[in-house]
């Protein structure tokens, strides 16, 4: 329940950060800044681990796509072993 949450926030920042980047959403509204600023407290620091050692291909941020893919294969290895 809790990698859902957090899979769901991570897919958020994403959505967001996005709309921010093709300048849909302006970042400088009060409410968009503080969403962006609370997910970016509780995303950034895995995503900042992972980026260690994962280089960005060719501008493009992989770092999130792994996240996720890590999320999942905890919570489906954490799912098989509970049976």
């Amino acid at each position: 329940m809790l990698l859902d949450i957090y899979s769901f926030i991570l897919f958020s920042w994403l959505i967001l950060s996005w709309l921010i980047g093709f300048n849909i959403v302006n970042r400088y509204n009060q409410v968009v800044y503080s969403i962006i600023t609370a997910l970016n407290k509780i995303v950034s620091p895995p995503l900042n681990f992972i980026k260690k050692y994962v280089p960005s291909f060719y501008e493009v941020d992989i770092a999130p796509f792994l996240l996720l893919i890590l999320i999942h294969f905890v919570k489906y290895t954490i799912y098989y072993y509970a049976k």
